[in-house]
C-alpha cells in the first residue's frame, strides 16, 4: 500500500519552516511505523526546506522525499499568494482549474507513487482531480477544546474546510441518528467545559471581567486569527484583521458588545485598541494576561461568537450557542450571512449536538499522541480506510458507536 503526503508547498509568514509541527507529527509516526517493519510506503511531497526538515528528524529516507517550486506554483497568479490560496479553495466542480504547473506537477506524482490513500494537511481542490483512483484524507488538529488537554488530529474523506464529511454531519436541517443517551452525551461535553474553565488559573479573571464589561448587553465573543494563511485568506478574503474587527463591530446589532481575542502570541497593540475603540462604542478590549490564546475560557460566560474559521465555533456551537462564521469552514451550516443578522441565528438543538459529537469519537478523531508514539496505529487506521466498502460510512455509520467512545476523548480534553 502506497501514502503520499501532501504539506503546503508555498510560503506563508515569510516562513519556510512555518509548517514544522506537522513535520515532528509525521516524523514520529513515520519512525515508530519504520520499528514495526510496515510495509505501507510512504512519500512527501513538499517545499525543499520541508523535505530537508523531514532529512535532519529522520525517519524518512531521501528518496521518499519529492520537493516542488512554489515559484512555479504561483507564476499562474502573478506571484499573488491570495489568488494562489483562494483558487485552492474553488469548489472542483464550479470552476476550472487556473493552476496547471501544480496539475502537472501531482500528475506526476501519481504516475510516480500510485498512491492508494493520499493525506493533506491543508485543503487543496487539485488532489481529487489528480488522483482519481486514490481515497484522500484531509488531516488537521481537530475541532475540539484544546486549552490544557491532550491534542487531537481530524480525518476527513472530503474535505479540509470545504466541503468536508463534517460540514455534511453538521447541518440544520440533517434527521438525527437516533441516540437515547443525547442527553449525557451533551452533559459530558458541557461539563468538561465547565471544570476546565473552572480549573484554569485565569478563569475567574474571565468571568469577572465579562461581568463588569457587560452592562446588559450581550456579548459576541470575536475569535481572531493570524493572517497569511489557507484558512484566513484562502476561506474568507484578504484584508488586514484590525479593518475586519471594525468592520464586525459596526454590524453588529444594538445590544450587544464585541469582544476581540486574539490567537495564541498575536494580539493588537494598545494604542490599535484604543483607535478601534474610539470609532465604535459596542467594544470592549480584554486585559492583555487573558485575551491571547484564551478563548475557549469565554465560551461559557458569552452569548455568541463571531470568526473567520477558527474551530472554537465548533466547541460554541456544541455548547448550545449561536455562532457567526464569515469564511469556508465545516460549521458555515449554522451561522447566519452576516454579522448584522446574529439576533436570527440559528442554534443547534440537543440532537445535533449530541450526534455531532457522537461523530467526531466515531473514528474521526484520533490522540494526536496515539498517532506519534503508538506503533502501527497509524497505519492500521489508513489500512482500514483505505480498504472500507464506503470511505463515508466509515466514519458516518454510528451503529456501533457507544457512549464510551466519547467518554475515552473527553476525559482527556
Amino acid at each position: 500500500m502506497n501514502v503520499l503526503i501532501y504539506l503546503e508547498p508555498v510560503v506563508f509568514r515569510r516562513d519556510p519552516l512555518l509548517l514544522r509541527p506537522w513535520v515532528e507529527w509525521l516524523s514520529d509516526m513515520l519512525k515508530v511505523q519504520r520499528t514495526q517493519g510496515e510495509s505501507i510506503e510512504f512519500s512527501i511531497c513538499s517545499s525543499r526546506a520541508i523535505c530537508n526538515l523531514f532529512l535532519e528528524l529522520g525517519g524518512v529516507r531521501s528518496d521518499m522525499l519529492f520537493a516542488c517550486q512554489q515559484s512555479e506554483l504561483l507564476k499562474p497568479f502573478d506571484f499573488q499568494r491570495y489568488s494562489y490560496t483562494r483558487d485552492l479553495f474553488e469548489h472542483p466542480r464550479s470552476s476550472q482549474p487556473a493552476n496547471q504547473p501544480l496539475l502537472i506537477m501531482l500528475d506526476s506524482l501519481r504516475r510516480m507513487v500510485n498512491p492508494d490513500v493520499v493525506v493533506s494537511f491543508s485543503e487543496n481542490r487539485y488532489l481529487r482531480r489528480s488522483f482519481p483512483q486514490a481515497r484522500l484524507l484531509f488531516c488537521e488538529l481537530a475541532p475540539l477544546p484544546r486549552l490544557g488537554a491532550p491534542q487531537f488530529l481530524f480525518t476527513d474523506p472530503r474535505g479540509h474546510q470545504a466541503d468536508s464529511l463534517l460540514g455534511k454531519v453538521v447541518q440544520p436541517g440533517l434527521e438525527q441518528p437516533v441516540l437515547p443517551e443525547s442527553p449525557d452525551i451533551n452533559r459530558l461535553f458541557v461539563e468538561r467545559i465547565q471544570s476546565q474553565a473552572v480549573r484554569h488559573p485565569m478563569s475567574g479573571r474571565v468571568a469577572i471581567w465579562l461581568d463588569s464589561i457587560r452592562k446588559g448587553r450581550r456579548v459576541a465573543l470575536m475569535a481572531l486569527q493570524p493572517e497569511d494563511w489557507l484558512t484566513f485568506e484562502g476561506s474568507y478574503r484578504a484584508i488586514a484583521i484590525e479593518n475586519l474587527a471594525l468592520q464586525w463591530l459596526r454590524e453588529l446589532p444594538t445590544g450587544w458588545v464585541g469582544v476581540p481575542t486574539y490567537y495564541p502570541g498575536t494580539c493588537f497593540s494598545s494604542v490599535l485598541e484604543a483607535g478601534i475603540a474610539d470609532e465604535v462604542d459596542n467594544v470592549a478590549f480584554a486585559p492583555p494576561e487573558i485575551s491571547s490564546g484564551l478563548s475557549e475560557l469565554f465560551v461559557p460566560h458569552i452569548d455568541a461568537l463571531v470568526t473567520i474559521s477558527s474551530t472554537v465555533a465548533l466547541t460554541t456551537l456544541l455548547y448550545g450557542k449561536p455562532i457567526v462564521v464569515a469564511g469556508i469552514t465545516p460549521f458555515s451550516a449554522f451561522s447566519t450571512g452576516s454579522v448584522s443578522d446574529l439576533d436570527h441565528a440559528p442554534v443547534a438543538t440537543a440532537a445535533q449536538r449530541a450526534s455531532t459529537l457522537a461523530f467526531l469519537s466515531n473514528g474521526y478523531c484520533h490522540a494526536l499522541a496515539q498517532v506519534r508514539s503508538e506503533p502501527g496505529y497509524f497505519s492500521a487506521f489508513l489500512r482500514q480506510f483505505a480498504t472500507a466498502e464506503d470511505q463515508e460510512a466509515f466514519f458516518t455509520d454510528l451503529s456501533g458507536w457507544t457512549i464510551t467512545k466519547l467518554e475515552r476523548i473527553i476525559r482527556t480534553i
